[in-house]
């Protein structure tokens, strides 16, 4: 096949399991930096004392996320403390907790477009920062306005935490980068039940101040570590600036396989790629050089392999394959919202099957999460066996052996993964899963007794979060470069509204509630499994 109908072929701008054809490449050729990734591989901490590019991408990515998740779960801990400090009642106490959700979405929207035009670093130290610094103020806030105002920033900074995810699936390989991924999902899970621990051991002692300080720590910590970060060589080389891709390459490479790029290697964008039909020669005179030059001893030492990707890589949003556009065109394709959402055919059904993952992956989770502390607050007493209405207590340790669930069901997603399932199966499953039990809470003899209704959140947790890490997944591989993290923030926006929808419908009866969850649950199947492949969009009409 020529590598013009191998680029058609692709299922994804990255694929989502990999494997396949293998090549060469000399010192005149020119590759993207996919296929760069994909010869050098993934590092798994070899190599520079554990800190090699990737590796500490991934420490970094993993730090952010769990820091994030802590910040979303803290809410459903001091909102109850926070209501009876500042004497609040429903009403206000319910804009307390849309302030945060207000912020992600005002995040979403800005700072994934930011990761595309200003890059992927400066957006996650900023997001980071955002989330510190919004957390230390909550602490000190000294009104309910002020609060409100201070959990909006931190909401911008979450609403940015797919920017590190996005930046983690760009330095992966295609064989490796579902479950890397993943890896760092799970630490949203380790990072909610970590908070869970925190609130036992310093909310009653100390109040919600306290906590809420301590919370804003962690993003302290991932706020200095993306400053050691490197930027994206793949939104580098999008963006002209292929020197610095070409610097990064040359560390993943010295780092991972013990050799740097061959010397007159030059970097180019994947769109630069398709214009030469794939070819990772240019077709001049120097081909005849280049292929010479890999022929020969020193050459075949420096020469990389390219490993599980089409020589074109794939087709993405706004690139067809047939007849490029000039580079001017191309660029406004790449990074046009209209026409990366509702464009053609194929992009327009793409994003109704990312949105409607991600709007119910949320209203599904949330509905659980954000809620377990008020289905587990319990009465406290004085020493003479009086009701404290002043004090405001939880059973902790339900609430973390529930929210334990999350590990459970990333961990077991995460095993999947790396047995080469593909996330929109893995989706799909659990959404199948998470129908029949809903009918859970349903059952008298459970809701009546304290086991039997940890039993039943527990069961209900451990499904519904992968859903949420692989909705991740995919919008983090559904886009182009230029259109990844802008495309991704939009999905999160919508997932958003899921979150606020499941709060509207806490106090809506399990008879109506039940069969609404079970609805949009089941939305998920297709939605998921007929995702788009990049295949599709030349035929539609890129």
């Amino acid at each position: 096949a020529s590598p013009r109908a191998r680029a058609r072929a692709a299922a994804m701008p990255y694929k989502l399991v990999g494997g396949g054809l293998r090549t060469a490449f000399g010192k005149n050729d020119r590759v993207s930096p996919e296929q760069v990734i994909e010869s050098a591989g993934w590092s798994a901490g070899r190599g520079g004392g554990g800190r090699t590019y990737q590796s500490f991408l991934l420490l970094v990515t993993c730090v952010t996320i769990a820091s994030e998740a802590a910040e979303v779960a803290l809410l459903s801990l001091v909102l109850p403390h926070i209501r009876a400090e500042f004497n609040l009642n429903g009403f206000e106490t319910d804009q307390v907790a849309v302030s945060i959700f207000a912020g992600q979405m005002a995040g979403c929207f800005v700072l994934g477009k930011l990761a595309d035009v200003r890059g992927r670093r400066p957006c996650a130290i900023l997001a980071s920062f955002l989330v510190a610094a919004g957390g230390y103020l909550s602490a000190m806030a000294w009104d309910v306005n002020t609060l409100m105002a201070c959990r909006f920033v931190v909401g911008m900074g979450v609403g940015a935490a797919f920017v590190p995810i996005d930046m983690l699936a760009e330095a992966c390989p295609d064989d490796v980068r579902t479950a890397v991924t993943q890896v760092a999902n799970l630490s949203f899970s380790v990072g909610v039940v970590a908070i869970t621990i925190l609130g036992w051991l310093t909310l009653d002692a100390r109040g919600w101040r306290t906590l809420t300080f301590l919370t804003a720590v962690p993003p302290t910590f991932a706020c200095v570590m993306s400053c050691y970060l490197e930027e994206s060589p793949t939104w580098s080389a999008e963006r002209g600036k292929t020197a610095d891709a070409k610097r990064v390459l040359d560390r993943i490479c010295a780092e991972n396989t013990g050799r740097f790029l061959p010397e007159g290697l030059e970097i180019i964008s994947e769109r630069e790629l398709k214009k030469n039909d794939g070819m990772t020669r240019p077709a001049t005179a120097n081909s005849a050089n280049s292929a010479n030059s890999a022929t020969t001893a020193d050459d075949a030492l420096l020469g990389l392999s390219l490993l599980g990707g089409e020589l074109g890589g794939s087709t993405g949003a706004g690139e067809s394959s047939d007849s490029p556009p000039d580079a001017e065109t191309n660029v406004k394709l790449a990074t046009s919202v209209a026409h990366n959402l509702v464009g053609t055919r194929v992009n327009a059904f793409r994003t109704l099957c990312l949105w409607t993952v991600a709007f119910v992956q949320t209203f599904n989770f949330y509905g659980l999460m954000l809620h377990s502390p008020l289905v587990f607050r319990r009465t406290a007493y004085d020493d003479l066996g009086r009701e404290r209405k002043d004090v405001i207590a939880f059973d902790f340790l339900a609430i973390i052996i529930v929210n334990a669930g999350d590990i459970v069901g990333n961990g077991l997603a995460l095993a999947a993964l790396k047995a080469k399932a593909n996330p929109r199966w893995v989706c799909a499953a659990c959404a199948c899963v998470c129908v029949p039990l809903l009918w859970v809470p349903l059952i008298d003899a459970l809701r009546s007794s304290r086991t039997g209704l940890i039993f039943m959140m527990l069961i209900g947790r451990v499904p519904a979060a992968p859903i949420g890490a692989m909705s991740w997944i995919l919008a983090s591989v559904a886009y182009p470069t230029l259109f990844r993290a802008t495309g991704h923030g939009l999905a999160n926006a919508v997932a958003r509204f899921g979150a606020v929808a499941a709060s509207s419908m806490y106090s809506t009866r399990a008879s109506i509630g039940v069969p609404i969850h079970a609805i949009a649950l089941a939305a998920i199947v297709p939605a998921a499994l007929r995702l788009p492949l990049g295949s599709l969009e030349s035929a539609v009409g890129g």
